[in-house]
């Protein structure tokens, strides 16, 4: 055997072992996000999910989702949530839930996302 096999051999081994005890994913249920269930639903609640109920851009306090930074496009908006008398629009229910664990901490996260971005003096999305 050659001295390339001996150091390839190892490594395919390991991969092999590796597989064995997490798994590759093939077979894996896919990720659903747990029920959330506000402390205060009157401060945090969710709105629309129907892509008939799309809601418009300008109705929003923010035209990105607060939570993953992502622009919203007008007309597109099926899932919101109110917080703090504010409609704010999400990409997707799970960026919608994560925001709803702990709104006030996202909005801040989200300003300080803002500022970071003016101060490099680059256009915010």
């Amino acid at each position: 055997m050659s001295r390339r096999a001996h150091g390839i051999a190892p490594l395919a081994a390991l991969a092999l072992l590796v597989c064995a005890a997490v798994g590759c994913g093939g077979d894996a249920e896919p990720y659903t996000p747990p029920d959330y269930t506000p402390d205060d639903a009157q401060d945090a609640t969710d709105a629309t999910e129907s892509s008939e109920d799309a809601v418009p851009l300008s109705e929003l306090a923010l035209d990105v989702d607060p939570f993953c930074g992502m622009a919203l496009v007008d007309g597109e908006i099926t899932v919101t949530a109110e917080y703090d008398g504010k409609t704010y629009g999400f990409c997707c229910t799970h960026c919608r839930d994560r925001f709803l664990a702990d709104p006030a901490e996202r909005l801040a996260i989200h300003a300080r996302r803002q500022e970071q971005t003016e101060e490099r003096g680059e256009e915010a999305p």
